[in-house]
C-alpha cells in the first residue's frame, strides 16, 4: 500500500488503483537504515492532513485497538509495500520512542500525527543504549 494510494484513493486497499502502487522503493532494504522522516517525506505522509493521517493510523492498527504497539510497527513498511522488509528491533524501538508520548509502549493516533509531522531523529544506538529520544515538547495534537 503506498501513501499515494491514501492521498488519492482512500485508506482501504480495495480503494486503490494498482497503478498508483507502482513506486520506487521508499526505504533502504539494508537492516538498521530506516529513516522515518525521510520515508514520511518521500512517501507523501508528511504532507497529509490530520484526517488523512488518522486514516493511515487506522490502516496500520491491525487489531483496531486504537494504538500501535511494537508488533504492529515491526511490519510498518510492509503496509506500504507488500515485499518490504520488517523493521529491525532497533528500528522498531526508535520509531516507538519517537512517538510514544507517555512511555506506555503504544502510539495513539495523535502520536502518529506528531511522528509524521515532527519527528525528532532517534538513532537505533540511542534507543539501544537507553538514551531516549522523543518528540519535541509543546506540540499540540490535532485530534480532540
Amino acid at each position: 500500500m503506498s501513501a499515494l494510494c491514501f492521498q488519492h484513493h482512500g485508506p482501504s486497499p480495495s480503494d486503490c488503483d494498482p497503478v498508483s502502487l507502482r513506486q520506487p522503493v521508499l526505504y533502504s532494504t539494508d537492516p538498521d537504515t530506516f529513516e522515518p522522516q525521510k520515508f514520511f517525506q518521500t512517501s507523501g505522509l508528511s504532507k497529509m492532513s490530520a484526517s488523512q493521517v488518522k486514516d493511515v493510523f487506522r490502516f496500520l492498527d491491525n487489531d483496531q485497538s486504537g494504538y500501535l504497539d511494537e508488533d504492529e510497527l515491526k511490519f510498518f513498511l510492509q503496509k506500504f509495500e507488500s515485499g518490504a522488509r520488517e523493521l529491525t528491533e532497533s528500528e522498531t524501538k526508535s520509531l516507538m520512542a519517537a512517538a510514544d508520548n507517555d512511555g506506555d509502549g503504544k502510539i495513539g493516533a495523535d502520536g502518529t500525527f506528531t511522528l509524521v509531522h515532527h519527528t525528532k531523529q532517534c538513532s537505533p544506538r540511542s534507543t539501544r543504549e537507553g538514551l531516549g529520544c522523543g518528540i519535541r515538547q509543546g506540540l499540540t495534537s490535532p485530534f480532540p
